[in-house]
C-alpha cells in the first residue's frame, strides 16, 4: 500500500541523512551533506530515491531508512573508510546499583531535539558527538553513573528523529557512554516484537558493552500476553547472555503486574534479574507510592514473601515522575526531593523477628540524591 509523504517527515529524513554522512559510522563527512559549503545534491537525489521508494512500498519510517544506511554501507565511499577488524571493547564492567535520570529537566540547554533543554537518555543516539558528551557530564555532574540508550525506534513520539538499526552507531555510542564512566543500559523498539532477530547484529558487537538490558519498556502495556513477555525475555537473555535482565511494567498503583509474566518461570528460562517499578507519582502521596513499592520490594526483593519470586538484583525505583520533569511540570530539585522521599519510606519499620520484610529499592532511574 502507498504511503503519502509530508514534508515534515523528509525534512527528517534529510536530517538524518545529514548526521549519517558525518558520523564516525557513517560516511565521516565533516560537513555533513555539503562539501566545502556546496550541497552534495547528486547524495541527496540518490539516497531521497532510495527512500521514497520503500516508503511508497508501503515500508515503515525505519525499513526504509535502515535500507538507505545499508545502501551507503554497501558504497565504495564507505568500504575505503572502514577497513580492517573491528577495535576490540575493554572489558565488561561489574553491575552496581544503578543511579540515574533518564530525564533531566533543564539540563541539556540547546539540544537539537524535544524542548531543547532537556536531557532524555533514549535520544541519545539520535545526538551530534558534542551533545553527547554534555548528556554524560550531566549525569555525571549528578553523581550518576547508569544511562538508559535506547537502540532503535522512535525515542518519544515525534519530539526526536527516529533511530534506524545500526551495529555500528549503536557500539560507537554504547563505547562513549562507559568511555564516559557510565554503565549502560538498553532499551528496544515498542513497535518491533515479538520477533526480536532484528537486534542480533547489534548483539553481536556489543557483548562487553551491554551492562544491562530493559527491553520495551512498559512491555505488558505494550505486548497484553504473558505468554509474550516471557518470549521476549528469554530472546534478550539469548542475545545478551552476560548483561543484567530486566523488566519495565506500566503503572503498577493501580493494578496488580504479577499476572503479566510469571516471575518464576522469567527467573528460570530467562535469568531474569530486576524488576523495574513504575507509578504515576503525582496522583499519590509519597507514602502512598512507598507502601506499593514496599510491597514489590519484600515480594521479588526479598526471600519469596506472600508466594513471590526473589528476583537477584531486587527492584529499581525507574519511573514516578517522568510525565512531568518531561513537560517541565515538575523541577529537577522538586522530583529529586520526592523521590528521595520515597525510598526513605519503602523499607518501613524493621521487624525484628522477620528483619527481610524491610527491603529497600536497589537503585533508581528517576532521579535522586542518595
Amino acid at each position: 500500500m502507498a504511503t503519502t509523504i509530508d514534508r515534515g517527515e523528509y525534512n527528517d529524513f534529510l536530517g538524518w541523512l545529514n548526521r549519517f554522512y558525518a558520523a564516525p559510522e557513517g560516511l565521516q563527512r565533516p560537513g555533513g551533506l555539503t562539501i566545502n559549503g556546496v550541497a552534495d545534491l547528486e547524495g541527496v537525489a540518490a539516497w531521497t530515491e532510495v527512500y521514497m521508494n520503500s516508503r511508497l512500498r508501503g515500508e515503515s519510517l525505519q525499513q526504509a531508512v535502515d535500507l538507505v544506511a545499508a545502501n551507503i554501507r554497501a558504497s565504495q565511499e564507505w568500504q575505503q573508510k572502514h577497513t580492517g577488524p573491528t577495535p576490540p571493547s575493554p572489558p565488561l564492567l561489574p553491575w552496581v546499583n544503578p543511579r540515574g535520570a533518564f530525564c533531566i529537566p533543564g539540563g541539556l540547554p540547546g539540544s537539537p531535539f524535544g524542548d531543547g533543554r532537556r536531557v532524555w537518555d533514549p535520544a541519545f543516539g539520535c545526538m551530534p558527538p558534542d551533545i553527547q558528551d554534555r548528556m554524560i557530564s550531566a549525569h555525571r555532574r549528578r553523581n550518576h553513573n547508569t544511562l538508559e540508550y535506547q537502540v532503535s525506534g522512535k525515542p518519544y513520539r515525534e519530539e526526536y528523529p527516529e533511530l534506524a538499526v545500526d551495529p555500528t552507531r549503536t557500539r560507537n555510542d554504547l563505547l562513549r557512554i562507559r568511555n564516559g564512566g557510565l554503565q549502560t543500559m538498553i532499551a528496544f523498539d515498542d513497535t518491533r516484537w515479538p520477533d526480536l532477530s532484528y537486534l542480533q547484529p547489534v548483539a553481536d558487537v556489543t557483548q562487553e558493552l551491554v551492562n544491562c538490558v530493559m527491553g520495551i519498556y512498559e512491555v505488558n502495556g505494550v505486548v497484553r500476553d504473558p505468554n509474550i513477555v516471557l518470549l521476549l525475555l528469554k530472546q534478550a537473555r539469548a542475545m545478551w547472555p552476560k548483561a543484567k535482565l530486566a523488566v519495565h511494567f506500566t503503572d503498577l498503583m493501580a493494578g496488580e503486574s504479577h499476572g503479566l509474566v510469571d516471575f518464576r518461570r522469567a527467573v528460570a528460562e530467562a535469568g531474569l534479574n530486576m524488576l523495574f517499578f513504575q507509578a504515576s507519582g503525582w496522583l499519590y502521596t509519597t507514602k502512598e507510592v512507598a507502601d506499593r513499592g514496599a510491597d514489590f520490594t519484600r515480594r521479588n526483593g526479598g526471600p519469596e514473601m506472600h508466594g513471590g519470586q526473589t528476583l537477584s538484583d531486587g527492584v529499581v525505583q525507574f519511573e514516578i515522575y517522568t510525565s512531568k520533569t518531561f513537560r517541565e511540570e515538575m523541577t529537577e530539585e522538586e522530583n529529586v526531593q520526592k523521590c528521595d522521599d520515597i525510598r526513605r519510606q519503602v523499607p518501613g519499620k524493621p521487624d525484628g523477628a522477620k528483619p527481610w520484610i524491610s527491603v529497600p529499592f536497589t537503585g533508581f532511574m528517576d532521579g535522586g540524591s542518595e
